[in-house]
This record gives structure tokens, C-alpha cells and sequence, in this order.
């Protein structure tokens, strides 16, 4: 689904006031590092993806 950047921008921060509210931010890694992913905007750029709430545990 494809938004708008205003709505983009609204929910980014959202989620930057909720985790300076909470002082709690997730994000996965392992033994090799931290997961990321490719940039939409950047091409030469991995992003470090956040999460506001636990991710699931796996394995």
C-alpha cells in the first residue's frame, strides 16, 4: 500500500513520540548483527528497521 507523505510523516511521529514516551524501542539481531533492509529513498543505503512493540521470538 502506497501512502501519502503526509500520512508517512504523521505516523513517523507517532512512533518517534511513543518511544521517547515509553524509553523503549525494539530491533532484531543475532550473532551476525543487526538485521536491515535496502532504503526506498537511498541507494547505497541499509535502514535499521525499529519496532514500538516486542517482536516475536522465534526458534
Amino acid at each position: 500500500m502506497i501512502r501519502d507523505r503526509a500520512t508517512t510523516q504523521a505516523n513517523h511521529d507517532r512512533f518517534v513520540r511513543r518511544i521517547i514516551e515509553s524509553e523503549i524501542d525494539w530491533y532484531l539481531s543475532n550473532n551476525n548483527g543487526t538485521a536491515v533492509c535496502r532504503s526506498n529513498d537511498y541507494e547505497d543505503c541499509d535502514v535499521i528497521m525499529f519496532f514500538r512493540i516486542k517482536p516475536m521470538q522465534i526458534g
